[in-house]
């Protein structure tokens, strides 16, 4: 073998070494995100607690949610179905009502978070089921599914409502991963037919969209990153960030939806809530602007225009 040939085998067996290096050490950035993201690698991390305990906006919610929980403890029980091969809890409310509204929290949030947004509907008349959504609080899991999963939990929360808690009309109310699962529920196979309506804040388009701007703002490498983040994600939580994704199925969805989207939004840009309301093609849809708010802080302050809203688009369901 000629020099030249030894040297250009030296360079490729550099470049390929150089390449597999990267790859690794990218990979090792990428599983620290998804663990951070949507693993829950210890028994505490998404519990019934305060998740971020050093925003000040986030623990007045917070706060307020456990205060308000606590003054009507005397008339919630604590409730659990099997989803799935998981066992998953809940907490309900009970009014009387044959209308039962489903809290449904966003990634990291343990139940106690969701009553912050139970006021409007127990105004209304509505009992009320507050959830841990699979591998928080105290329901079973360890693999975040992006709410693609977890659809299935909520059919059969409804399911439990009508059979158990003389439900006839549910409506869920959810926020972010919250709202994506929802759409999913409403629009895949084996929809309950007691899912009457759905009330959506911070709703995104396509995860994936979220993801870059995630990285964007973490100033973390997209590439390769992203697309191994993808990788153990549908290895580990089994799912396909972008075929099932709100945008996905919005076109399906008939039912009645409330729309509430914040201006300020940077994690769900206004244009996604543009995009996903101008698809849907329910008779009954509306989409409401808060002028105020980070992603999921939107009621915190617009209390008075976000509980109108609410209040109003039960009462034309009545």
């Amino acid at each position: 073998m000629s020099l030249t040939c030894w040297i250009l085998l030296g360079v490729g067996i550099l470049l390929i070494g150089g390449a597999v290096f990267s790859w690794l050490y990218t990979m090792q950035i990428a599983k620290g995100v998804y663990n951070e993201l949507l693993v829950r690698t210890t028994p505490e991390k998404w519990g019934r607690v305060n998740s971020c305990p050093t925003d000040v906006e986030y623990s007045e919610m917070y706060n307020t949610a456990v205060a308000w929980q606590q003054a009507h403890r005397e008339r919630i029980r604590e409730v659990s179905i099997v989803s799935s091969g998981f066992r998953l809890f809940g907490e309900f409310l009970d009014q009387g009502s044959d209308h039962t509204v489903i809290l449904v929290s966003g990634r990291a949030e343990g139940l106690d978070y969701s009553y912050y947004f139970a006021p409007p509907y127990f105004a209304a008349g509505y009992n009320l089921l507050s959830i841990d959504i699979r591998c928080h609080g105290k329901s079973e899991g360890k693999y975040n599914g992006l709410g693609i999963n977890e659809y299935v939990d909520l059919q059969n929360w409804a399911r439990f409502l009508e059979k158990e808690c003389h439900t006839a009309c549910v409506v869920l109310h959810a926020l972010c991963i919250g709202s994506a699962s929802s759409v999913l529920a409403c629009t895949k196979p084996g929809c309950p037919d007691v899912i009457k309506a759905l009330v959506v804040e911070g709703m995104y388009t396509n995860w994936d969209r979220v993801l870059i701007h995630r990285f964007k703002t973490g100033n973390r490498p997209i590439f390769p990153v992203k697309m191994q983040l993808e990788m153990l994600i549908r290895r580990y939580s089994g799912v396909n960030i972008k075929k099932e994704s709100p945008e996905n199925y919005i076109g399906r969805l008939h039912l009645p939806i409330l729309f509430l989207h914040g201006k300020e939004d940077v994690s769900s840009p206004p244009y996604m809530a543009e995009a996903l309301y101008a698809a849907c093609p329910s008779e009954k849809k509306q989409l409401v602007w808060l002028d105020k708010g980070a992603h999921s802080h939107l009621r915190i302050c617009n209390t008075e225009q976000y509980d109108s809203a609410i209040t109003a688009f039960l009462s034309e369901l009545n």
